[in-house]
């Protein structure tokens, strides 16, 4: 987990010869997670009789020394809400975290936040030491590779909601994108401009999201009768680079395709740019269409044909199904869709016969 704060004389601590046990460490020798180790030390009634066992024979052997008077401050409640981010450099988190940041500041609520990079051991430590911290509640946006009872182990200890990457479940609180119907759009919108063979890029991650995208393309591509073999598709992650070598490994091996619909606006970017290094224009020679309405979009040459999604209302919005959570525990679970619309620019034309 990245560190987002220096400790006093702007350094990041140093080992000491008599380093004390940690929560850490009793979760390495019981094989625990440190957040199920915390909650044995409280004696949380969720925990079981025989974990708390396992625990306390480990702090005993290691000589652990529980300072209650730390743990009964932590416990005291909070306003403080965490907010686990798969990264920070992706402009649409940073959006979306934006808009969940002014929900929370509007509220008089803290926000804690952490960044996984994309990699669920981080995630996993930063939702501990929240649990640990007890905090309020917790957005995740999830790692790549996150398993589902992870998180529903964490939610059922505090409120959780799942932002922007969907998760194949039904008993977490969700905020999701209407996918389907922004890819939808985009394939209708190339069909009615007489295009016939239609590639896509990016769905390169194995998250559900990717998964998602990926079989709205091919079910609209049935819908109008039209092929989507794996030669049109190129599977790439969410970056300008990947865009770039998705869309020149496309045009080398000689891909038959007037359109293109990239998963991202940050894919469509460095889509165009291969073209461009290619010889060919967006829009003249194959048809652009991107996924986001960042504000790089309209400022592309062409401006790009793109699907928009309000990031900041996404935050908002998750920020909003969690306050009514922590507040109404026993409410059934919430799923928040939000709407997709299709932004008409200079990069999607009419193919000439």
């Amino acid at each position: 987990m990245r560190a987002k704060a220096l400790h006093p004389g702007g350094k990041f601590g140093h080992d000491s010869p008599m380093r004390k046990v940690s929560i850490k460490d009793l979760a390495a020798r019981t094989g625990l997670s440190q957040a199920t180790v915390s909650l044995s030390l409280r004696n949380h009634p969720r925990i079981s009789d025989d974990t708390k066992s396992r625990v306390l024979k480990a702090a005993k052997e290691l000589g652990y020394v529980y300072n209650r008077q730390a743990a009964n401050l932590r416990m005291s409640r909070t306003r403080t809400i965490g907010v686990c981010l798969n990264t920070i450099e992706n402009p649409v988190i940073a959006r979306i975290f934006t808009g969940l940041l002014h929900f929370f500041q509007s509220q008089e609520w803290m926000v804690v936040f952490g960044d996984s990079e994309d990699q669920p051991q981080k995630q996993a430590a930063f939702l501990s030491a929240a649990l640990e911290n007890n905090m309020a509640g917790l957005i995740v946006v999830p790692a790549v590779g996150t398993r589902l009872e992870d998180l529903q182990a964490i939610a059922r200890f505090v409120p959780l909601v799942v932002a922007l990457r969907e998760l194949r479940q039904s008993t977490l609180d969700q905020v999701r994108i209407d996918y389907e119907g922004g890819v939808h759009a985009a394939i209708d919108h190339l069909a009615a401009l007489g295009h016939r063979k239609i590639g896509f890029i990016g769905a390169g991650l194995a998250t559900e999201t990717s998964r998602i995208g990926l079989a709205a393309y091919r079910a609209r591509m049935r819908h109008h009768g039209l092929d989507a073999p794996p030669a049109l598709t190129q599977a790439c992650p969410t970056s300008r680079q990947a865009g770039f070598h998705a869309m020149t490994a496309l045009i080398e091996k000689g891909a038959d395709m007037t359109a293109v619909l990239c998963f991202s606006d940050l894919i469509a970017s460095g889509a165009m740019r291969a073209m461009a290094e290619a010889g060919l224009v967006a829009g003249r020679d194959i048809s652009v269409v991107g996924f986001d309405d960042l504000d790089e979009a309209s400022y592309l040459q062409p401006p790009l044909t793109t699907v928009r999604i309000d990031q900041p209302f996404l935050g908002e919005a998750a920020g909003r199904l969690l306050l009514n959570r922590i507040s109404d525990a026993g409410m059934p679970r919430q799923v928040v869709t939000i709407p997709s619309q299709l932004v008409l620019r200079a990069t999607s034309r009419t193919l000439e016969a």
